[in-house]
């Protein structure tokens, strides 16, 4: 969740690895993009794709951005697409019956990788992970990042979504394959609550076929009510992503 899984930086010490990926952050992406004529404003795009850093993972709000990264909402547009046809991020729309519906909702984007994402925030020493908020928007990116990776490979049928409702109850990741969906939060804890669960249950109120399933830290299954909670690695298995 620090260093991320780019091949160059594998087993090699925190401060080369840095090193790297500030070099790779820093020039290759951005001069990569301007040369491909992508993008004509170095300085723009720089301070954006700081920013799409910070809000990896979370719900995108253009006119937010727009006003951090000092461009218009329509730049902001402009640039995500960008990351999305250069593979640099992952797109998820809001799971919603309704297409139209879908696109009037805010997605979230993911940075394709982590190492990057914290380079780009400042984010270079285990420290950093103390923080339960930061290390659990780190472990949510690094699931929903796998889980893309994954089917992308295994299941390219599969579609991928985020979940949230009017009141604000969220699932964290959709997977639907034809008339199957399969609904996924994911915790950075050992222990899971009940209370946890309430966006899986308000998900599965809605969307009664839904298998639910929490993904958590701990090295065994349980069960919470009707719910499984399993280690996060088993969500790779032939019970849940797998065959």
């Amino acid at each position: 969740m620090l260093l991320g899984t780019l091949p160059p930086v594998l087993g090699e010490p925190p401060e080369d690895t840095f090193h790297f990926l500030r070099a790779y952050t820093g020039t290759y992406l951005k001069q990569e993009i301007l040369d491909e004529a992508l993008v004509r404003n170095v300085a723009a795009f720089t301070r954006f794709l700081d920013v799409a850093a910070d809000q990896s993972g979370s719900l995108v709000n253009y006119a937010t951005i727009s006003r951090d990264a000092g461009v218009s909402g329509k730049t902001v547009r402009a640039y995500y697409e960008v990351l999305e046809d250069t593979l640099l991020a992952t797109k998820l729309e809001p799971y919603l019956k309704s297409a139209r519906k879908r696109l009037v909702m805010h997605p979230k984007y993911y940075l394709f990788d982590l190492g990057v994402v914290n380079s780009l925030c400042g984010r270079t020493t285990v420290d950093a992970l103390r923080s339960p908020a930061v290390r659990g928007n780190l472990f949510e990116q690094f699931v929903v990042l796998e889980a893309y990776r994954y089917l992308s490979y295994q299941k390219p049928d599969a579609r991928l979504y985020h979940w949230r409702s009017a009141g604000g109850a969220e699932v964290d990741l959709v997977v639907e394959r034809g008339e199957s969906l399969l609904a996924i939060e994911i915790k950075s804890v050992p222990v899971v609550r009940n209370r946890d669960l309430s966006g899986l249950m308000s998900f599965c109120a809605d969307y009664p076929s839904a298998r639910p399933v929490c993904v958590c830290t701990n090295d065994r299954p349980y069960m919470i009510g009707r719910t499984p909670v399993v280690p996060w690695q088993e969500l790779f298995g032939k019970e849940w992503l797998g065959e």
